[in-house]
């Protein structure tokens, strides 16, 4: 029987991926070199960052930006995205940003 969630982490930051009926786990991985790169500017910006993320799906490319230290809004048009966001969220102990 196979699970339909498992904890997993990049760069510090813990998520879950989750199997959905579309074939999906929730991330998408090769996306990993965006969230470096944001990070990396956010971090060697030198002021105070901003970040807005529309279709956030489950959050990974606002966690990183939150972990960057950016001030981050997310949306996503999907309350069950959104809801695995904040669960993202909360994994990665990111909850005050």
């Amino acid at each position: 029987n196979a699970r339909d969630s498992w904890p997993m982490q990049w760069n510090g930051l813990t998520f879950e991926a989750r199997r959905t009926a579309f074939r999906h786990m929730g991330v998408f991985q090769e996306h990993s070199v965006h969230w470096r790169f944001a990070q990396e500017k956010i971090r060697s910006a030198g002021r105070p960052i901003k970040a807005l993320n529309l279709f956030g799906y489950t959050g990974m490319m606002s966690l990183a930006c939150a972990a960057a230290g950016a001030e981050v809004v997310h949306l996503d048009a999907s309350p069950k995205s959104n809801g695995y966001g904040k669960d993202n969220q909360a994994m990665s102990g990111l909850n005050d940003r």
